[in-house]
């Protein structure tokens, strides 16, 4: 569904000791309870998820929902050698404003080229996709490389940073969104705060997760695996956290 541009080697990359015992970003920064959470208790999705059954991102590969599980409190989207992935989006819970974090690891489980998890924002309902260029990305990545937040709005706006992690570990990821400012945190840690005013794309937002062969001629097998998706409302004022501003480029992929 999107043009996928990870940033040249002039983009910033953010070094970071993280432990696998990460923290909770609400205990971090003081979020309170979420309006909604999926702990991925059970066997099966809540049917707030739409599963994509598709061609794959760029028509590359393909979308199965046969490729998602649920068990052992955990989503499992699990992807191919051939390029047989998955991805879904939260049907429900939009909102413009508050914060939304995902817990979660992905690992190659063989050779070949690498997978592309993406934990995304994207338009929610009947808002217009504009091919992704009003698109928070959180947390994407080819497996084993940076991990980036790529911030899209109209007209070609990319506003990004990256971080490296070791992505087989868990991590909690996280976005908060503001009528001023975006910030992004990794393990409780804010990592970038965007004060653009036009990278503030005014849209609601839907949660997406998705596990992308963007080369799918000799995928490494991989599993992107995730603990909980977590939103919570913005309550009442939120000041910009101090944090590194992003590097700025323009997305290619807006219609």
């Amino acid at each position: 569904m999107r043009t996928r541009r990870l940033a040249a080697a002039a983009s910033l990359a953010v070094l970071l000791a993280m432990t696998t015992a990460a923290a909770e970003i609400p205990t971090a920064v003081g979020w309170g309870a979420p309006s909604h959470a999926d702990e991925f208790d059970g066997n099966s999705l809540d049917s707030t998820w739409a599963v994509y059954d598709s061609p794959g991102n760029g028509g590359n590969g393909l979308r199965r929902p046969s490729q998602v599980s649920v068990a052992d409190g955990r989503m499992t989207q699990a992807g191919t050698a051939d390029g047989t992935s998955a991805g879904m989006v939260l049907d429900e819970h939009f909102q413009r404003y508050g914060r939304w974090e995902i817990r979660a690891q992905v690992a190659a489980t063989g050779e070949g080229h690498p997978y592309h998890p993406v934990l995304a924002l994207i338009p929610g309902g009947d808002a217009p996709y504009h091919c992704g260029a009003t698109d928070i990305d959180f947390a994407e990545s080819d497996i084993g490389g940076p991990t980036y937040i790529f911030i899209h709005a109209l007209p070609n706006i990319q506003d990004y940073l990256s971080v490296r992690i070791d992505q087989a570990q868990w991590h909690t990821y996280g976005v908060e969104v503001t009528p001023d400012h975006i910030t992004w945190f990794v393990d409780g840690v804010p990592m970038m705060t965007d004060t653009n005013r036009d990278a503030l794309s005014g849209v609601d937002f839907a949660v997406n997760i998705q596990l992308d062969a963007n080369d799918p001629g000799g995928l490494a097998p991989a599993q992107l695996a995730v603990d909980y998706v977590r939103i919570y409302p913005l309550r009442g004022p939120a000041p910009a956290i101090p944090a590194p501003a992003p590097d700025r480029g323009t997305y290619d992929g807006a219609c």
